[in-house]
């Protein structure tokens, strides 16, 4: 239409050039007349860009809502299979492919939702990009391994098709609270947090590992024996290694884990304490940082 209206336009200014009548006339009013046609040319032309913005807005608005809402029904699980099936094809998405979810927690939801949509992965026939209660969440390409923005606690679920999406979206909302409450940004699963998730999910043996191996450490060196003991698990339950990574004497190693040793009436050579303590000092991060 723009262009129908510009070949309008160059045809009459051509004919007033070429024309007998308006060679004979004043210049004036040929400057006059060939102003006022730019003029309503300019008008013309704002007219038609802007409905055409208004037209492409409202159809992008549209899509937005199509795709907020499938992600909010692969969130919820609420859709037959075959209605899943029908809007996931609307907006794009392989009926065949296999997808991950993924939840990402961030500070401004809107810049890290632009800046995923900018991915291949993320954006249909591979994935798709939605916020839902303030969160950026939907559903990538398994393969896409790229970090995400900086500051973004992005949890990525267990492969699966668009059927399984809401056990996959479970998983990806738990690792990235998991890494948010732990202070790790970046992109993680599961198993890249191993038991982290579930120091976060299971409160009741949070409390009592910590009432066992922490609440009995009360004396003024409690924060320089809880670390080394850290550092020592940490460090596969070799001394010289925990002194090396502390920067201190072995001597000082030795005698911190055996105060802790003494004070709680566990050996840390022991496996299933060592596990449990390692639990505790978990749950006592957690918790000292007010989750």
């Amino acid at each position: 239409m723009l262009r129908g209206w510009q070949i309008v336009v160059g045809e009459t200014i051509e004919r007033i050039g070429t024309s007998q009548d308006w060679a004979t006339r004043p210049g004036a009013a040929l400057i006059s007349v060939l102003g006022s046609l730019l003029r309503a040319s300019d008008a013309a032309t704002v007219a038609y860009s802007s409905g055409h913005r208004e037209a492409e807005s409202q159809i992008n608005r549209r899509l937005d809502n199509r795709r907020d809402e499938m992600v909010r029904a692969l969130a919820e699980g609420s859709l037959p299979a075959g209605e899943l099936r029908r809007r996931a094809q609307y907006i794009g998405l392989r009926l065949d492919g296999s997808y991950a979810a993924f939840r990402a927690i961030t500070a401004e939801p809107e810049h890290t939702e632009w800046e995923l949509r900018q991915r291949p992965g993320f954006r249909p026939p591979h994935g798709v990009v939605a916020l839902l209660d303030g969160d950026v969440v939907g559903a990538c390409d398994p393969r896409d391994a790229a970090p995400p923005p900086p500051g973004v606690y992005l949890g990525i679920g267990p492969e699966c098709p668009l059927e399984r999406m809401p056990h996959s979206l479970h998983i990806a909302g738990r690792v990235a609270d998991t890494a948010r409450l732990f202070g790790k940004p970046g992109r993680h699963t599961l198993i890249d947090l191993g038991v982290l998730p579930a120091v976060v999910g299971d409160s009741d043996i949070g409390a009592a590992v910590v009432a066992r191996y922490i609440t009995p450490i009360h004396t003024a060196e409690a924060g320089a024996i809880l670390a080394t003991v850290d550092a020592y698990l940490a460090a596969g339950l070799n001394a010289s290694e925990t002194g090396h990574r502390l920067y201190l004497h072995h001597n000082t190693v030795r005698y911190r884990l055996s105060r802790f040793e003494e004070l709680t009436g566990a050996s840390l050579k022991d496996p299933h304490v060592a596990q449990q303590v390692w639990w505790a000092l978990r749950y006592r991060e957690l918790d000292a940082d007010g989750s």
